[in-house]
C-alpha cells in the first residue's frame, strides 16, 4: 500500500519546488485542489455531459459499442467492475484502446489554459476579460479560443456567436484538442476528475498544505483563497516574518503561563 508521505513526494517532488525556486506552486496546486480554487468556477459539467462530450471529440456513432459504454458508465452492463461508476476510468480505458500509454508533453500551463477556456464556455465569459490579460493569453489559448468559435469577439460579438456554434460543440472542439495533444489514457482520467473537481487520491488538502509549508495551513484558513496563499508562500521576506511573528507569540504566551 501506498502511504501518504509518499503519494505527496510523487505528486510534490523535490524536483519540483527546486524547479520552482521561490516561485508560486499555484499552477501546480490549483489542479492537485481544483475544489479549493476560487480562481477557477467549478464548470458544472456532471459526469453524463463528460460522457457525451468525449464520445463526440472521438467522432463515435451512437451504435458503437465504445459510445454505449460511455452512455452507460453506470450500467455493469456495459462496463466491467472496475470502471463501472466512474466516468474517468471509464474514459481512461476508452482512451487506452486507442492511444499510447506514454505520457504527452502537454504542461501545467497549457492544462490550465485548457480548463480556463472550458470555464469561459460553460460561463459565458469570452470577451470579458480585461485587456492586459488578454495580451498576457499563450498561444495555445488564443487557438483554442480561436478553435472553439470565439476568436477575437467580446460583448455582443460573443453572444451573436454563440448562436452559431452550439456549447456541446465547443465543448468536443476543446476535448479533441487535447486528443491532438497525444495525451495518455491516464492524463485524459485526470483531466475530467479536475473537471469534476473529484480528484480522489486519499490524501486531503490539510495534509498537501502541511507539506508544502507548517504553516500553509493557517495562512489559508485567513485568505481562503489559494492563489493568495501562494503567492504569500512564494515571497521570502513576508514567510520570514510570519513565522517571527509567530514565534514571538509563542514565546510570549510560555512566558505569561510561566
Amino acid at each position: 500500500k501506498v502511504s501518504n508521505a509518499q503519494k505527496l513526494e510523487y505528486l510534490l517532488p523535490d524536483k519540483l519546488l527546486k524547479y520552482l525556486d521561490g516561485g508560486s506552486p499555484y499552477p501546480m496546486l490549483r489542479l492537485i485542489l481544483p475544489d479549493h480554487d476560487s480562481g477557477r468556477p467549478h464548470t458544472g459539467l456532471k459526469e453524463a455531459k463528460v460522457g457525451v462530450v468525449w464520445a463526440e471529440a472521438l467522432g463515435l456513432t451512437k451504435n458503437h459499442g465504445t459510445y454505449q459504454k460511455l452512455m452507460n458508465f453506470t450500467s455493469p452492463a456495459y462496463n466491467g467492475p472496475g470502471v463501472v461508476g466512474d466516468i474517468s476510468l471509464v474514459i481512461r480505458e476508452v482512451m487506452e484502446e486507442r492511444y499510447p500509454c506514454r505520457p504527452s508533453k502537454i504542461t501545467v500551463g497549457e492544462v490550465n489554459d485548457w480548463l480556463d477556456v472550458l470555464v469561459a464556455i460553460v460561463k459565458d465569459r469570452f470577451g470579458m476579460t480585461n485587456t492586459s490579460e488578454s495580451n498576457e493569453s499563450s498561444l495555445w489559448k488564443s487557438m483554442l479560443e480561436k478553435e472553439v468559435g470565439y476568436g477575437n469577439m467580446s460583448g455582443k460579438e460573443a453572444s451573436v456567436g454563440q448562436r452559431k456554434v452550439t456549447k456541446q460543440k465547443q465543448y468536443s472542439t476543446l476535448v479533441a484538442k487535447l486528443i491532438e495533444k497525444n495525451l495518455s489514457s491516464l492524463e485524459h482520467k485526470w483531466i475530467v476528475r479536475i473537471i469534476l473537481q473529484k480528484i480522489e487520491i486519499g490524501i486531503g488538502f490539510r495534509s498537501i498544505f502541511g507539506y508544502i509549508d507548517p504553516y500553509a495551513q493557517e495562512l489559508y484558513d485567513s485568505f481562503n483563497n489559494l492563489k493568495e496563499l501562494c503567492k504569500r508562500l512564494s515571497d521570502p521576506v513576508y514567510k520570514k516574518l510570519f513565522r517571527l511573528t509567530k514565534e514571538q507569540s509563542t514565546r510570549e504566551m510560555l512566558d505569561f503561563n510561566r
